[in-house]
């Protein structure tokens, strides 16, 4: 989702529509929920590019992306992704 004060309509919510066209490129970090056994953040793991599908909603917007490549079947169970899941 975005920041709630982003409107579609809004400079912050049309570049996020128009990303491609204005050559900006974004990218996925994400980390399983939990601390690490030392009390810390799990760690970040890189998913790789996006690209704009669909949005529904106003302040916030909530924004459907598709991934340049699937995510590794490595991270699957870190990660809790099903195995049936469309990636």
């Amino acid at each position: 989702q975005s920041q709630n004060q982003t409107a579609q309509q809004s400079k912050a919510g049309e570049s996020i529509r128009d990303h491609q066209k204005l050559g900006v490129a974004v990218h996925l970090f994400v980390r399983a929920k939990g601390k690490t056994p030392g009390g810390r953040g799990a760690p970040f793991y890189y998913l790789g590019r996006l690209n704009f599908k669909s949005w529904e909603g106003n302040q916030p917007i909530t924004v459907r992306w598709v991934l340049h490549a699937s995510v590794p079947e490595t991270l699957w169970k870190e990660l809790a992704i099903p195995n049936t899941a469309p990636l």
